[in-house]
């Protein structure tokens, strides 16, 4: 786990179902790495878990950083992809409240360099590969040394989050609906919900307009 300031802001890059669980249920899901698409990440943890003899060893990531397209594409694809936006001064002292639970920022490294300084056990699951430094990813960890577990929710309050990005795939005659569902849920009136204008913004075009010969 790297030495570093606290995060101001977090971003949870997920999908539909997952933010409506998240804002009825008030809680955040820790989930098991082995189903990540990043073998590589996926081997850095379960060689952490073998190596402390956990029965498990759950996971959450988030980013630091400003959408960027392949945000999207890698965590969020799909119309029904969604960003959520934490305040992380709220968000991470409610995760503390668990036990067993570690947080930090994600130190990147070349495969050069851990072949000529070893990596420590305790930093793998805070480790990864050079190649994905612009995510700036903070991430949160549960290791259980007895129970075997593939989930574990975490209570949060729903003033930790400051708004939801949908997909900008999500076809513009969606958003009206999708955004009173999310409103409508208890606790959720408020709730600021957009769609990102990443691929397809009017302002931007503008600017094609006004070019000068």
């Amino acid at each position: 786990m790297t030495l570093a300031a606290s995060p101001r802001r977090l971003y949870r890059y997920t999908n539909l179902p997952a933010v409506i669980y998240m804002l009825r249920q008030r809680r955040l899901t820790l989930l098991d790495p082995a189903r990540w698409d990043d073998r590589n990440d996926a081997a850095f943890l379960a060689e952490y878990k073998r190596r402390k003899r956990a029965a498990a060893v759950l996971a959450l990531c988030f980013f630091q950083t400003p959408e960027k397209r392949h945000y999207w594409r890698g965590y969020a694809d799909g119309m029904d992809g969604a960003a959520v936006e934490f305040r992380a001064e709220r968000l991470l002292p409610a995760l503390e409240n668990v036990h067993n639970v570690a947080h930090g920022h994600v130190e990147y490294r070349t495969l050069q360099d851990v072949r000529e300084k070893p990596l420590k056990v305790d930093d793998l699951p805070f480790i990864k590969r050079k190649a994905y430094e612009d995510e700036e990813e903070y991430r949160v960890t549960y290791t259980d040394k007895e129970k075997s577990i593939d989930f574990l929710d975490c209570d949060i309050d729903l003033n930790c989050i400051l708004r939801v990005t949908l997909s900008p795939r999500l076809p513009q005659r969606f958003l009206d609906v999708v955004r009173q569902t999310l409103q409508g849920i208890a606790g959720c009136g408020e709730l600021k919900v957009i769609r990102s204008r990443l691929i397809e913004s009017e302002a931007w075009q503008e600017c094609a307009y006004g070019a000068k010969r």
